[in-house]
């Protein structure tokens, strides 16, 4: 990709130029007048030689009357642009053979207004006569001239035009298009480029651009010089500089740096191309460097990755599935990660295919890969994740590889974040129906909904939608009289479904009342709530509940799930179980107006026991996520509801009388300085790193308190695995686990103390030596 330039052109160019002026004024045969005026420029032009008017502008080059100088360029301007190509082309070569000859004194001011007035001309031109090419020389003249000189804003003017036509922004016929591509291209000398990149890496121009634009507007062959000093370059603030030039250029680069990667170039070569295709930030570019996921060199695939990620965009999704299959493996867990992150059927798919594979991971990568491929599958609360974790739990517990803890462990935890999200999008749906209980007058109510639902249909298939309002609004009126408001409510839903404009006209006229999440029998259930929150919180708190039925034996939840929500029972009685040895131990029997899920909800912990559905249960369910979105209106509501749910707390403390405790070891009080990463956070160091102090430490886990702005970041560990390490003298004691429990410290409000559950029970040893070297 090198140059070969010739130096000597541009003298050349002027010399020949200036044969071409002195021959044309040997041939002419009129004489011109001696002062040219500006009102009888177009008369004169129609009958001079363009030399001999040129040897009067000469007069006005040094000329320091700058009125009749300005008059008189505007009238050139004029006839630069006429209508009549003859006037044009003695116009411009007239002007363009005086500009030539005001180069070597420098006059400055003559030469700039020059220039404007034929890069007028070059823009409107479309017609081709015998001096054109020459013309277009006396342009690239003095580009050249301001260029040498670093007059940027003045080389600009002409630059730009070049730079249009190249680009097609100004089209020009193709015999004219040919003629400036050379001119153009023999502006960009060597030394013309060596001096003004030379400059740019010297001064900053990020205030200034104009350099940086003439250097765009010389188009490939600049680009060609940059990549190529780029290449060479041994200095690394240089090549940053360097690369910052060419991502100037944007996408006009692409066909030089397409050029390169087509070539057999050095790895270190190819990843700062790629860097510079991801910093011009075209994802349309991306076909340049897709080719290069299978390149031999991780570190070139690594850049491709981080290209992908730069993009962004709807397409990086599709670029990371591909990229997953083709990098190496070392590279692969990262994209797991994004693409749990990012969801989708698609992603899925891809990550229960790179499951499949695991027969063919490196043993290098094994447990971080996995443990990738399981974190990342919680984002796809499915049935099929389901499977694959358990089916990988089977496998690797019939392994019985020590090594396979945090892989057992890290799969564990998704299927106790999956479980719970998978049941309340189903509950959530067949909520939508309605459910009986044992009742017999409920089982009477059902009935008449369901015959109602019937003849809905009819009136709906048969397009009689005013026949299905009015039917709807008797029922309702009638439900509501006969007291049957959990019946009414549901109607009304299927009302505003059916066609909101008439039941809003409804609920305005007083036909019937706006749909309310109380009915009176949940509200005599839970007046003391009721009257704890007041009117206004405790019915938008309705609002943000899902309403859930369970049938007589059907688990409502499970000790070990990760689910951040407050279940409020309705109807029916559970019971809560706990386990010990190889049993369970009934604790406490649930009735209408309990809450369960309290230590769970406010302090961020897996649940510890297990709720059976004794008979037909149902409950409201309150999700953390809703009740941060309630709390984000009401401030006080979090306050509020933490103290009414005090009182249902102590299941917690029959489970530790229970003897059921997470820990199975004794705890060792300890002061350390624990340095933690997260692994299956977004796999970003500076972000996942963190310093804690270490307050007690057992063979199955330990303590650590942490500073924690947000309250939604504490929600977000539970589940997380996070790697530690502890100093005990000249080694380290790196310790992997789960977080188990995440609750505000009683020390200090603004720490929160963190319970890991260790993914192997660590040796006696070991325990001592992080002991003997803790306060």
């Amino acid at each position: 990709m090198v140059i070969n330039f010739d130096n000597e052109k541009q003298a050349r160019a002027i010399e020949r130029a200036q044969g071409v002026i002195m021959a044309a004024e040997k041939k002419s045969l009129r004489p011109p007048p001696k002062l040219l005026k500006a009102d009888k420029l177009e008369e004169l032009l129609m009958g001079a030689n363009p030399s001999y008017l040129a040897n009067r502008l000469d007069e006005y080059a040094s000329s320091t009357n700058h009125d009749d100088l300005n008059e008189l360029f505007k009238a050139f301007d004029q006839m630069a642009v006429h209508e009549d190509p003859i006037l044009r082309e003695n116009a411009v070569m007239a002007l363009g053979r005086a500009a030539v000859r005001a180069i070597e004194p420098g006059h400055t001011s003559f030469l700039y207004s020059s220039l404007i007035i034929l890069s007028n001309w070059l823009k409107f031109e479309d017609f081709y006569f015998e001096s054109f090419g020459d013309a277009a020389c006396s342009i690239r003249l003095l580009i050249s001239y301001f260029l040498q000189n670093r007059l940027w804003r003045e080389a600009e003017v002409g630059l730009s035009v070049f730079y249009q036509v190249q680009t097609e922004v100004i089209v020009k016929p193709p015999e004219l298009k040919d003629i400036l591509q050379k001119v153009h291209s023999s502006i960009s000398t060597r030394t013309l480029l060596e001096s003004m990149v030379g400059y740019c890496l010297e001064k900053d121009c990020s205030s200034t651009p104009n350099p940086k634009n003439c250097l765009k507007f010389l188009g490939s062959k600049s680009a060609i010089y940059l990549l190529n000093r780029l290449m060479r370059s041994d200095h690394q603030q240089e090549r940053e500089k360097l690369i910052k030039l060419i991502v100037f250029f944007g996408h006009d680069a692409a066909p030089v740096l397409a050029d390169c990667l087509q070539k057999n170039t050095a790895w270190f070569v190819v990843r700062n191309v790629i860097l510079i295709i991801a910093e011009i930030d075209d994802s349309s570019l991306f076909y340049l460097v897709s080719p290069l996921l299978s390149h031999k060199d991780i570190r070139v695939q690594e850049e491709i990755l981080k290209c992908i990620v730069k993009f962004g965009g709807a397409r990086m999704k599709g670029r990371l599935i591909e990229a997953l299959f083709k990098v190496n493996y070392e590279l692969k867990a990262d994209i797991v990660t994004r693409l749990g992150q990012i969801g989708g059927n698609d992603s899925w798919a891809a990550l229960i295919k790179i499951l499949e594979t695991r027969y063919l991971f490196p043993k290098d990568v094994y447990v971080d890969l996995l443990t990738a491929v399981c974190v990342a599958l919680r984002a796809f609360p499915g049935q099929s994740s389901v499977e694959a974790i358990t089916e990988l739990i089977q496998e690797l517990e019939i392994l019985a590889n020590p090594e396979n803890g945090q892989i057992i462990q890290a799969a564990k935890a998704s299927f106790a974040l999956i479980k719970p999200r998978l049941k309340h999008a189903r509950k959530n749906e067949a909520s939508d129906e309605f459910v009986s209980f044992d009742d017999a007058d409920e089982q009477d109510l059902e009935s008449k909904v369901q015959r109602i639902e019937e003849k809905l249909e009819v009136f709906l298939e048969a397009q009689e939608v005013d026949k299905a309002c009015v039917l709807l609004v008797d029922n309702i009126k009638t439900m509501s009289r006969n007291n049957e408001s959990a019946a009414a409510e549901y109607l009304k839903e299927k009302f505003l479904a059916i066609n909101p404009t008439a039941f809003h006209d409804a609920v305005e006229s007083g036909t019937i009342e706006k749909i309310s999440p109380i009915s009176a029998d949940i509200l005599t259930i839970w007046h003391e709530l009721h009257k704890h929150l007041g009117e206004k919180q405790f019915e938008e708190l309705g609002f943000a509940m899902n309403r859930q039925y369970y049938e007589k034996g059907e688990t409502i939840i499970r000790a070990g799930e990760i689910d951040a929500a407050l279940y409020f029972i309705n109807k029916g009685t559970a019971g809560v179980m706990c386990g010990s040895g190889r049993g369970e131990i009934f604790l406490k029997k649930l009735a209408p107006a309990d809450i369960i899920g309290v230590s769970s909800f406010f302090s961020s912990s897996v649940w510890t026991y297990t709720l059976i559905a004794q008979s037909a249960v149902q409950v409201d369910v309150l999700t953390r996520e809703k009740f941060l979105e309630l709390c984000s209106n009401h401030p006080d509501l979090k306050h509020k509801l933490y103290n009414y749910c005090r009182k249902f707390a102590l299941i917690s403390e029959l489970v530790k009388v229970a003897g059921t405790e997470r820990r199975s070891y004794p705890r060792y009080r300890a002061s350390a300085v624990v340095h933690a990463v997260m692994l299956d956070y977004e796999r970003e160091a500076d972000s996942n790193s963190f310093k804690a102090e270490m307050l007690d430490i057992s063979r199955g886990g330990m303590c650590f308190s942490i500073p924690v702005a947000s309250r939604k970041k504490v929600g977000k560990l539970i589940g997380r695995q996070i790697s530690s390490r502890i100093k005990t003298g000249k080694t380290e004691a790196k310790l992997i686990g789960s977080v188990v429990s995440v609750h505000k410290s009683s020390q200090e409000p603004s720490e929160f103390n963190v319970h890991l559950e260790f993914a192997g029970t660590i040796e006696e040893e070991q325990l001592k030596k992080v002991l003997e070297y803790s306060v």
